[in-house]
This record gives structure tokens, C-alpha cells and sequence, in this order.
């Protein structure tokens, strides 16, 4: 099964240890349009920064103005990137 990695508050330890990352294949990120928010969105821009290369992020927003910007900076700073559209609102 898949076990969720945790980190450990500030700074957290998968940045102190990024060899429990080795067998983590991916991160979701949810609510992804936080990281335009002031008070939060340090924590999501620093998840990906810091994900090692081999992980493959998927971050998650139905409210996303600036998703192409968005993108292209994980692209820049993580890797290269799929931009997935839908305007498909299940309720």
C-alpha cells in the first residue's frame, strides 16, 4: 500500500532527510490556489521545490486564475509539467 510521508513541522523532516522520500512517488497537493495566499503559501511552494526530481507532483484547485503561470514555474523549479484543464463541476 501507500504509506503518507509527514513532516515535522517547521522545516520538517522530510527536508532534514530527503532519503525518506526514495520510495515516495508522488505528492498531492490540495487546494493548491493557497499558494497565492500570504499566510500559506509558503508551504505548498516549498513542497515543491524541494520534492526530489523522480517525484511526480499532482496539485489540485478548482479556483485557479493563473494555472499556466503556475505551470510553468513547477516546470522551472520542479520539472517538466502537464497542465490539466477541466470545466467539469460534479456536485
Amino acid at each position: 500500500g501507500v504509506e503518507p510521508v509527514e513532516g515535522g513541522g517547521e522545516g520538517g523532516v522530510v527536508l532534514e532527510d530527503q532519503g525518506r522520500l526514495e520510495s515516495v512517488f508522488a505528492v498531492v497537493l490540495d487546494e493548491f490556489h493557497y499558494m497565492n495566499d500570504a499566510d500559506r503559501g509558503t508551504v505548498w511552494e516549498e513542497s515543491v521545490i524541494n520534492s526530489p526530481p523522480w517525484v511526480s507532483l499532482v496539485a489540485l484547485s478548482a479556483t485557479m486564475a493563473n494555472a499556466m503561470d503556475v505551470k510553468q514555474w513547477i516546470s522551472k523549479v520542479h520539472g517538466p509539467c502537464e497542465l490539466v484543464l477541466s470545466d467539469n463541476r460534479p456536485v
